[in-house]
C-alpha cells in the first residue's frame, strides 16, 4: 500500500507511518512537498483548509504522475 503525505517534514511522515502501520502491513509512505494555501502558522479553520488542500493536491499529483498511491494525507499544524 502506498501512502502520500503532503509534506517533507519527517515528524509528519513518521506519524503517518505509525498510524497506518497499526492497521496495515507492507506500507510505503512518501513525503511530497505540496502547497497548503494557508499561512505558515495557520489558526482555526485554516488548519482544516490547509490539510484538505494538501490532500487534494496529492491526489491530483498522483493522477498526473501515475504514482499509484492508495491514500493521500494532509496534515496541518495549528
Amino acid at each position: 500500500m502506498k501512502i502520500l503525505v503532503g509534506s517533507e517534514n519527517p515528524v509528519k511522515i513518521a506519524a503517518v507511518k505509525e498510524a497506518f502501520g497499526k492497521y496495515y502491513q507492507n506500507i510505503e509512505v512518501l513525503g511530497i512537498a505540496v502547497e497548503s494555501h494557508v499561512p505558515p502558522q495557520p489558526v482555526n479553520d485554516e488548519t482544516f483548509i490547509g490539510a484538505k488542500s494538501r490532500a487534494i493536491h496529492l491526489k491530483e499529483l498522483n493522477e498526473k504522475k501515475k504514482l499509484n498511491a492508495d491514500f493521500f494525507v494532509g496534515i496541518e499544524g495549528g
